[in-house]
């Protein structure tokens, strides 16, 4: 584990100082196992995930446990978006919002709009989402400027950006609107994708482009 890596680690049941010593239950399991040639490198492992102070569950209700856990991982992203984005004053705020919003590791697929007056931060707050998180996802997209550029360029081009982005692909074929809205569809079946959309005014732009509401893929 990298010294700059963080790390939470939690006991649901047990000793922790089992974990650091391999004793108790640990213990057992490592005799089983003690002809394994990867039994020292798990030895190592435990140890030095023993010696992180952490969160102990035993005795305590696990949602609230839980809950304190998220929040201080929330806590710490929040202070690496403010330095990676020192000029924006208040954006940790909304990002953690957004966070909550977006349901990180839930199985489901969400729509999230971000409306308001020009110059309030909507894009600035999508590039910062995209730019801390994106990397969380199997694939993601971003397209700036979709009004403007389904005028310009059409609404298939847009498409194709956003499916080479996606499957990381120099090149992707989209004859219609129709073929491209059921491409994406295709392609993201079971994937875990983040999609974002800066500046959308209309129903057909999302339709195809993220495809219907009620979509599951």
């Amino acid at each position: 584990m990298a010294e700059d890596d963080d790390f939470e680690s939690a006991t649901f049941c047990g000793d922790p100082s089992d974990v650091r010593k391999q004793t108790g239950t640990f213990e057992k399991a490592f005799d089983k196992h003690a002809k394994n040639p990867e039994t020292e490198s798990w030895r190592t492992a435990l140890t030095e995930v023993g010696n992180i102070a952490g969160w102990d569950l035993r005795n305590r209700p696990q949602a609230i446990v839980i809950r304190q856990i998220v929040g201080d991982i929330f806590e710490k992203l929040s202070l690496r978006i403010s330095s990676a984005h020192e000029e924006l004053v208040g954006i940790d705020s909304p990002v953690m919002e957004m966070m909550d919003l977006i349901g990180m590791g839930l199985n489901d697929v969400r729509f999230i709009g971000i409306h308001g007056m020009a110059g309030v931060g909507k894009t600035t707050l999508s590039q910062v989402i995209y730019d801390n998180f994106s990397h969380q996802f199997e694939g993601s997209s971003y397209l700036a400027s979709v009004r403007e550029s389904s005028g310009n360029q059409g609404l298939v081009c847009l498409q194709q950006k956003l499916l080479c982005q996606i499957l990381k692909e120099r090149e992707v074929g989209v004859r219609t609107v129709t073929n491209g809205a059921t491409m994406i569809r295709n392609r993201m079946q079971h994937k875990k994708i983040l999609i974002v959309l800066d500046d959308v005014n209309t129903n057909s732009q999302l339709e195809a482009l993220a495809g219907s509401h009620d979509c599951r893929t």
